[in-house]
């Protein structure tokens, strides 16, 4: 039981989880759903552990709880955008963003201005993805001319359901008018924070300069029949094994080398070697723009070493890939541009 000098020393978790109980007791509402997460599990193992409490503790707890309800001032706001922050965990994201807007010192409140604002290929892509309704509301708020060149900019089969939709808006209310063009506005002209700070070809072509290369194939082969854009995003970021002598400077391969193990960089060479003319092209690049004195070791160690396993081998190229990028990310290295085709 809490009682004795154990119930002066209550701290302020306990206390709330012995309100807490006292309220559930005399069977009040508690919108417990509204706090954050951590709190309601914090409190519900509160709960879980409070012992028997007695009448005396548990009056003089209450009394407290009153007595600071009682005495507390609400302090005065501090701004719109502090009101936003605090309110932040409670507000729906749309009203968020316009909140967010209005705090970043947007030019204009009005949405149709901040639509004005976008440049013509993003406006295009909004017309062309939104209802119809949406497109002959948003034709009928600009100036004329902008509203041709939209029209203008769209494919003919968008352009005439927009045209032939504008005789069904015209009864439509003021505010929902207003309010569409909010919706739009927020969905289109404020930046979004990005969950990662790579773009996703680049993030997906990382992944794949560490698969092997039948898997990468594969993966490439189907990106290249469901998403075309996105296939050549990905290749453009992908540095493979195969891509060394076209984009490697030959300075930088005694830097790269360096990092490498001499036993798996033989592997790899050999590997190479070992599979046609163009992956023995890639091995005869990386020896000639190496020290003699080194290179001559490596192709000794070459020829001693046999027929390498295609694991052994990948391994080895992906190790040297890693290297490259390694390099490249630390500005040791740059890349040359990937040629075209």
């Amino acid at each position: 039981m809490l009682d004795g000098p154990m119930a002066q020393s209550v701290n302020k978790r306990r206390k709330a989880a012995i309100i807490l109980r006292y309220l559930i007791d005399k069977g009040s509402p508690l919108p417990l759903d509204a706090l954050p997460e951590d709190v309601q599990v914090s409190l519900t193992k509160e709960l879980g552990d409070l012992p028997d409490v007695d009448q005396e503790t548990l009056s003089r707890i209450v009394a407290e709880f009153n007595a600071e309800l009682e005495a507390l001032v609400l302090p005065s706001g501090d701004g719109l955008r502090a009101a936003a922050e605090s309110l932040s965990p409670y507000l729906s994201s749309a009203a968020q963003n316009r909140l967010r807007a209005e705090t970043l010192g947007a030019p204009s409140l009005d949405p149709w201005t901040r639509l004005a604002a976008l440049d013509p290929e993003k406006r295009v892509r909004i017309a062309s993805v939104e209802a119809p309704e949406v497109g002959a509301i948003w034709l009928s708020k600009i100036p004329v001319t902008e509203a041709a060149d939209l029209l203008r900019e769209l494919s003919g089969p968008t352009a005439r359901r927009i045209a032939q939709t504008m005789s069904r808006v015209e009864v439509t209310p003021p505010e929902v008018i207003l309010s569409i063009g909010h919706a739009l506005a927020d969905a289109h002209c404020i930046e979004r924070p990005k969950g990662f700070d790579t773009p996703s070809g680049k993030r997906v072509a990382d992944i794949l300069n560490s698969a092997d290369s039948a898997t990468r194939d594969a993966i490439l082969g189907a990106l290249e029949e469901d998403t075309p854009e996105f296939a050549s995003a990905v290749r453009e970021s992908i540095f493979t094994f195969a891509d060394i002598a076209e984009r490697i400077e030959p300075k930088d391969m005694p830097s790269i080398v360096r990092g490498i193990p001499q036993d798996q960089l033989v592997s790899g060479l050999a590997f190479a070697m070992s599979q046609g003319s163009k992956t023995e092209a890639i091995a005869e690049f990386i020896l000639a723009n190496i020290s003699k004195r080194l290179s001559t070791a490596l192709c000794e160690e070459i020829a001693e070493r046999g027929t390498v396993s295609a694991k052994d081998g990948e391994e080895a190229h992906k190790a040297l890939v890693a290297a490259i990028k390694s390099l490249e990310a630390s500005g040791e290295i740059t890349l040359r541009q990937k040629q075209n085709g």
